[in-house]
């Protein structure tokens, strides 16, 4: 075991207490009732540590803006051809896949009125990693949603000239229904959204706008470049306008330890570790 010390010999061992203290604290403890007194005054030892209560935390706003302008392209009259209804039968995957579908056709078309090669780049650079984009999109709606994030996007249709203008507005609202089927309508969305955190708003431009610099008002002469010229291809689209996202609520846990930073920040002028 261990060696047995008296106090004298700790305070000469380890030079710790005055002789005055030595004295005072010998008589004390050789006193009972004195010690008794004394003993009162003895912090008690807590051997359970308060456990500091975890950080709360805080998700990260997601950044959608790289998605702002993500183009999707459709085939003439398409969806749902030759009605005047604004809801889209298909969400955008079906019809990009019958797009995608008529590429050959649209080359042996181009071909004849010289656009082979500028139609074959536009499949390649434009509609194909449109549909991509669109694809990474969603899966960024996904953890947007499961975090509360509430995300607000805008569609713009549009259409190329042929047809009433009447008809290419409801044909512009179904290219945009196609669309925002294909968002809503995605299983893992609709799993994390029952409470309406992605919210879809249309733009319906018909053929009244430019597009990347083309008039799509502009009347295309040759029948088949009306259809498979790159300046009609251009205008027969959904874009994503604009994405705005706000945060969710803060719980109590967050407000109480946002309150405890701002505290921390006031007193000490130091921000306050997360």
């Amino acid at each position: 075991g261990c060696k047995t010390l008296d106090i004298y010999e700790l305070a000469r061992k380890y030079g710790q207490l005055s002789f005055n203290d030595i004295y005072e604290v010998v008589t004390k403890t050789n006193n009972p009732e004195i010690f008794k007194e004394y003993e009162k005054e003895i912090p008690k030892e807590n051997n359970e540590e308060e456990e500091a209560p975890a950080p709360v935390d805080t998700p990260q706003k997601p950044e959608l803006s790289q998605f702002e302008g993500t183009t999707l392209y459709f085939d003439n009259d398409s969806p749902d051809s030759k009605t005047r209804s604004t809801k889209s039968s298909m969400n955008y995957d079906t019809s990009y896949s019958a797009y995608i579908g008529r590429k050959s056709t649209y080359l042996t078309q181009a071909a004849s009125i010289g656009e082979e090669q500028q139609v074959s780049t536009f499949f390649d650079s434009a509609i194909v990693p449109g549909k991509n984009k669109l694809d990474d999109f969603i899966i960024q709606l996904v953890d947007a949603a499961t975090n509360k994030f509430n995300v607000n996007i805008i569609l713009n249709g549009s259409t190329s000239s042929p047809n009433d203008k009447n008809y290419n507005i409801n044909l512009s609202k179904r290219r945009i229904d196609s669309v925002k089927k294909q968002i809503l309508g995605d299983p893992r969305i609709v799993k994390v959204n029952e409470k309406g955190y992605i919210g879809v708003k249309e733009v319906a431009s018909g053929e009244g706008i430019s597009v990347d610099g083309t008039d799509c008002s502009q009347d295309i002469i040759d029948t088949t470049a009306k259809i498979y010229s790159v300046q009609a291809m251009r205008c027969r689209r959904t874009a994503i306008q604009s994405i705005v996202v706000t945060e969710p609520p803060k719980s109590e846990e967050q407000e109480s330890q946002q309150n405890s930073d701002e505290q921390v920040v006031k007193e000490t002028g130091e921000t306050a570790d997360k």
